[in-house]
């Protein structure tokens, strides 16, 4: 009800509220898209903020909308992942959250902005104007080794999380949650909201629902991720797929090209699809092959499909979410080091996958909730 009489009031340009999504990979980008959706349907004023193929994906989906390009993290995996190497990123990870906190008391000045919402970007807070944080990930999960660190770890994070006006998870408060221990294991600040998964195949954002076809075999492989473990993976499933009687399409999540190709009889190259694109290739696959990143998860759920993991090597979210959803017997998953597309196509009819029924209400509510507080 709160939603309804807000939406009333608020008129259209009254407020500039800028959206900026971390850079690692697409999938901080990707599920912005619904989430823009949402506030234009709301009256925003919305502006892009991001960067490299981020940056790309956005001004595709939404070409009339303002966007600048905010400066990433610009990270790259090791060849050979492993988390102690992926330490080697914090000093400079720092540096980039006072360099964008910087630029975004510019962009305050410069889009006359009223609120600001960060997809995981640590430095777009500010006591000038209202800011909301957007992460499922509100503890880290060490190696082994270090799982005696998680709590410490938890506690820094929320250090940096707790500077902003609020904190939104994408995901559901209990049974139906798709996080596991990232969102659920430890106490929450009481500014954290839960807005439910954020999908851009989400059916209240799709004028039909993705259907399945009983006949359809097609195998889709969508790629992503920082490089160089993007192009590793790619060039390893290509190799395997040349031996795999399946229609198969690739999509490279690859931004600066266009276009499509056929690798050979069976397999069809895809630099890159928007949602309309990607929206009609998940409905002609019976089976994704993807990371286990949690937009990849919650555009799963959205759509019901099967699915083989492949988690990032040394990307301990990643490999917790594939085991956690491998263990609940819902997603195959294999390492990338390991993985046999020919057997792994074999053992996923064992897996269902999930379909979640998409509720609107949290985020709306939510939204609602920040125009509120912008009111007065």
């Amino acid at each position: 009800m709160l939603y309804i009489i807000k939406k009333h009031c608020l008129k259209k340009g009254k407020f500039n509220i800028l959206v900026a999504p971390l850079d690692w990979g697409l999938g901080h980008a990707m599920r912005c898209i619904p989430l823009i959706r949402e506030l234009l349907k709301s009256g925003f004023n919305v502006i892009l903020a991001a960067d490299g193929r981020s940056f790309d994906l956005l001004r595709d989906e939404f070409p009339e909308l303002k966007a600048t390009r905010l400066p990433g993290h610009k990270v790259t995996y090791p060849r050979k992942g492993s988390f102690l190497k992926m330490l080697r990123i914090v000093p400079a990870f720092y540096r980039t959250i006072n360099k964008e906190h910087q630029i975004l008391q510019e962009l305050i000045q410069q889009y006359n902005l009223h609120a600001v919402i960060s997809d995981n970007r640590y430095g777009l807070y500010s006591r000038r104007i209202q800011s909301v944080f957007i992460g499922h990930q509100m503890m880290i999960k060490m190696p082994g080794f270090l799982k005696w660190a998680e709590w410490f770890i938890h506690k820094i994070n929320l250090h940096f999380i707790n500077r902003f006006t609020e904190c939104w998870l994408p995901d559901y408060q209990k049974n139906d949650a798709l996080s596991g221990d990232l969102s659920h294991k430890f106490p929450l600040p009481a500014h954290c909201h839960f807005i439910g998964p954020l999908s851009r195949f989400n059916s209240e954002n799709n004028d039909l629902p993705v259907e399945k076809s009983a006949k359809n075999k097609r195998v889709l492989v969508i790629l992503s991720g920082p490089e160089p473990q993007r192009s590793i993976l790619e060039n390893k499933l290509l190799d395997q797929l040349q031996s795999i009687d399946r229609k198969t399409t690739v999509v490279r999540g690859v931004t600066e090209q266009k276009g499509t190709y056929d690798f050979n009889a069976n397999v069809r190259i895809i630099h890159h699809a928007n949602t309309a694109l990607l929206r009609q290739l998940i409905a002609e696959a019976e089976v994704i092959v993807c990371r286990s990143g949690y937009s990849s998860i919650m555009d799963l759920a959205a759509t019901g499909r099967k699915a083989i993991f492949i988690p990032t090597p040394g990307q301990t979210e990643q490999e917790y979410l594939a085991k956690y959803f491998y263990q609940k017997q819902i997603f195959y998953y294999d390492t990338q080091e390991s993985i046999n597309l020919t057997d792994a196509l074999e053992f996923v009819q064992n897996y269902p996958g999930i379909q979640k029924v998409y509720n609107p209400d949290l985020l709306r509510n939510r939204i609602a909730s920040l125009f509120n507080r912008m009111s007065y």
